[in-house]
């Protein structure tokens, strides 16, 4: 069954409640996925941003469930509870441990181009001009070949 497909490198990622019809998992079904984190050393990654706006019955984190605290990456944000999509903000909420993975990835893919790239943009911006126009020039070169012009 699902024992047979874990394997240190694999993992799902659900969100519930289900946009935009508001399905929740209930209690017993979360219980029965934290238990199955727990027993197979899981780590879950569980993506909440719609989780105030459950319409009907309660809703459960698998955060909140026993021996998921370190075990779990929350992920929530304001686009649809507060209808903030345009400001593109979120946030996290894990382990120190995970939280400290995420951020070597974050800092780099996130939150501003790496600085190699700035220094290139820099010197290209400094001293690039005419490279720039001879490229610009070859590529008009090549589009009336293939055009006939």
């Amino acid at each position: 069954m699902l024992e047979e497909k874990v394997t240190p490198h694999q993992g799902a990622v659900a969100e519930f409640p289900h946009q935009s019809d508001g399905a929740v998992l209930r209690r017993r079904d979360v219980a029965d996925i934290a238990r199955f984190a727990v027993d197979h050393d899981l780590v879950v990654v569980t993506d909440e941003i719609y989780s105030e706006l459950t319409y009907e019955g309660d809703r459960v984190s698998v955060a909140a469930m026993p021996g998921m605290r370190e075990r779990t990456i929350f992920l929530n944000g304001f686009s649809k509870t507060w209808a903030m999509t345009g400001f593109r903000i979120g946030f996290s909420c894990a382990s120190p441990v995970l939280t400290e993975a995420m951020m070597k990835i974050h800092q780099y893919t996130m939150m501003c181009a790496p600085i190699l790239s700035q220094k290139a943009a820099m010197e290209a911006l400094r001293n690039g001009q005419a490279d720039m126009v001879f490229m610009r020039n070859e590529y008009l070169r090549r589009r009336n070949f293939i055009c006939g012009s």
